[in-house]
């Protein structure tokens, strides 16, 4: 009879787990979410061109109708710099959209400096979205080409050459102060200039400073820093 007892116990769990093993699995069969395929996050324009890619919306079942995506743009550009739909339709039988992005270096131009964007997932109803956003990030490839003769017209005015180390990466020949050619190194994105390093720093003095390059890529125009020396001297280079 105890044997018995044991028995049905035995039964009654194994059909309880069963049971409740059929429910887990009929919901995750109902459930129903939606989430953006991932897709590059670091954009490159080229100067003064347009980048247009995409990306791809899915949702976890195949939809019996046409279905309406809202989309949730958060970025500080102007809305003349990209194009991005704000919303899209699944169609029935379908359970995936692809949604076009436009990003343009117009005459407005987009921030050199770098910019953000961020595209949200809104809907449909019924349908979870979770985390379903992507953070992408937008710079802009510049050409650069510095290399030459350029005079300095302010200071001691003397003509210098500026040659290439790499991509965006140039070596002066020397300032506006110092009679002797102490090269300087500078770095040139997008027109905005770094100075990263040069002659002096071979013998314990640092340097530093930044500076624009002009639109029509005729003047440099720099603050420079030689510890001990001088602090933010205004130096001007006229291309030759």
């Amino acid at each position: 009879m105890k044997n018995f007892r044991y028995l049905a116990i035995m039964l009654l769990s194994i059909l309880t787990i069963v049971s409740c093993q059929d429910n887990s699995a009929e919901e995750i069969n109902d459930f129903n979410y939606i989430t953006i395929d991932a897709f590059e996050k670091g954009l490159v324009v080229n100067e003064g061109t347009t980048l247009d890619t995409e990306f791809k919306v899915y949702t976890s079942k195949k939809m019996g109708a046409d279905t309406t995506i809202n989309l949730d743009v958060t970025t500080s550009m102007s809305s003349d710099t990209y194009s991005v739909p704000v919303s899209v339709v699944i169609p029935k039988g379908s359970n995936e959209v692809t949604i076009p992005l436009s990003l343009i270096d117009d005459a407005s131009g987009l921030n050199r400096m770098g910019e953000t964007m961020t595209i949200a997932i809104n809907g449909p109803e019924d349908y979870f979205t979770g985390n379903s956003k992507v953070d992408v990030s937008i710079s802009v490839l510049c050409p650069s080409d510095l290399a030459g003769s350029w005079t300095y017209s302010d200071g001691n005015g003397k003509t210098v050459a500026i040659t290439q180390s790499s991509a965006g990466n140039y070596s002066v020949q020397g300032d506006n102060a110092f009679g002797s050619n102490y090269y300087y190194d500078i770095s040139d994105a997008c027109g905005n200039i770094t100075i990263t390093g040069g002659r002096l720093e071979d013998f314990g003095i640092p340097v530093s400073g930044s500076g624009t390059v002009s639109a029509d890529k005729q003047t440099i125009t720099l603050t420079y820093t030689v510890d001990g020396y001088f602090a933010d001297r205004t130096m001007t280079l006229v291309k030759n």
